[in-house]
């Protein structure tokens, strides 16, 4: 194996997560989803991020809220999928290691949303 980490990662997921090189199709195809459609997602958020405008994520909380919603709905699934499986994880905390800053990110996100409000200019009394 050439590339960076690719051996690395390889051996990672040989001893934490072998559900993973199974490949099963829906697998495949969840890949290719999160691939080429939420990148749109994780680019607002960004944005949003670095803008360091709260009224961005106030603006746009309709479809970053739909973006989260479904980001938590597919790690469940896999999560499920990955406990139920003939080869779950055989070792938890290095697993969720890898796994907890997805967690991590939609908990803070989800902060980000429920508390951003919307900038409301004020204006200048008159006499």
């Amino acid at each position: 194996m050439t590339g960076l980490l690719m051996k690395e990662t390889y051996d990672f997921v040989i001893a934490n997560n072998p559900y993973f090189l199974e490949r099963p199709s829906w697998l495949m195809y969840a890949t290719c989803v999160h691939s080429y459609v939420f990148w749109i997602f994780y680019t607002m958020v960004f944005v949003a991020t670095a803008a360091g405008d709260n009224s961005y994520w106030y603006r746009y909380r309709f479809q970053l809220t739909l973006f989260l919603g479904a980001e938590l709905y597919a790690i469940l699934f896999y999560h499920l999928m990955e406990f139920t499986s003939n080869t779950p994880p055989p070792n938890l905390v290095p697993y969720f290691e890898s796994e907890g800053p997805y967690l991590l990110a939609m908990l803070m996100v989800g902060y980000k949303l429920v508390t951003s409000r919307e900038e409301v200019e004020e204006k200048p009394k008159t006499h």
